[in-house]
């Protein structure tokens, strides 16, 4: 399994119809890449799958009910877009598509354990899910040393549907910041690096729909440390972009998955 892709490389558009980067492209993102590497390279581990996930707090808050997290959806691998609140604009997260099999679920602790707010003096009120549930989650999933779970969309998709839980009811609104989400961006199915930086840097659809980050209102410059090293980024549309990271909004997060 590679990394690193030496030929053309396809993509998709909106459309889901497949375009060719030129490999002279290609080139150059890798050369803009490796600025980003620690020593200039991908860890040297042939087996290794990268991947990236998209978090927001302000997502959170307003999660639930969500007309996507029904339990045939959570165990689908084919990725989706999930419906865009805020109207298209440059880096927005909702272009991407996600794999909602892989993306991860945390469940709250005292959600869990029915305290704090979840007892039975808390003003949350009673759980929306009763203790047979919860063991069935946490012998399904991955617990801290916190005690919260942590579930693939894969691994909560059944049980929902086993213990009749609806995430789309107006009822799961009160799940919001109690349940999260770590979204699984969809990259190539090798899970290679260079599709990972692709995909989290918005450069997956080739130089044309490159943006400058001088035409936006809050585009920022990056911190001191990079921008000896970023100025080296020959192709000039992706240097103009340099800064792209510090455009993403605050409450974003992204994180890149590398090889455990």
């Amino acid at each position: 399994m590679q990394t690193v892709r030496s030929s053309t490389y396809a993509v998709y558009d909106k459309t889901g119809v497949p375009t060719t980067i030129p490999s002279a492209w290609e080139s150059d993102l890798r050369a803009a890449f490796a600025v980003l590497l620690p020593g200039g390279k991908p860890a040297d581990d042939p087996g290794a799958r990268y991947g990236v996930y998209y978090a927001s707090d302000s997502f959170d808050e307003f999660l639930f009910p969500a007309s996507w997290a029904t339990p045939d959806a959570l165990m689908d691998r084919e990725p989706r877009r999930l419906p865009d609140p805020d109207g298209e604009y440059p880096f927005s997260p909702w272009s991407w598509r996600f794999d909602l099999s892989e993306s991860l679920f945390r469940f709250d602790a005292d959600l869990l354990a029915g305290k704090g707010p979840w007892g039975e003096a808390g003003h949350k009120g009673s759980r929306p899910f009763d203790d047979a549930f919860v063991a069935d989650l946490r012998a399904a999933s991955s617990l801290n040393e916190a005690g919260e779970a942590l579930a693939r969309g894969a691994e909560l998709g059944p049980l929902l549907r086993r213990h009749g839980i609806d995430l789309t009811h107006k009822t799961s609104k009160k799940l919001n910041c109690w349940l999260t989400v770590l979204l699984r961006v969809a990259t190539d199915s090798a899970g290679t690096l260079t599709d990972a930086m692709r995909a989290a840097t918005f450069t997956g659809h080739g130089p044309e729909h490159l943006f400058s980050i001088q035409d936006m209102d809050y585009a920022d410059s990056a911190d001191e440390r990079w921008e000896e090293a970023l100025s080296a980024i020959t192709h000039p549309a992706l240097r103009d972009g340099r800064d792209q990271a510090s455009t993403v909004r605050p409450s974003m997060s992204i994180r890149v998955q590398g090889p455990s």
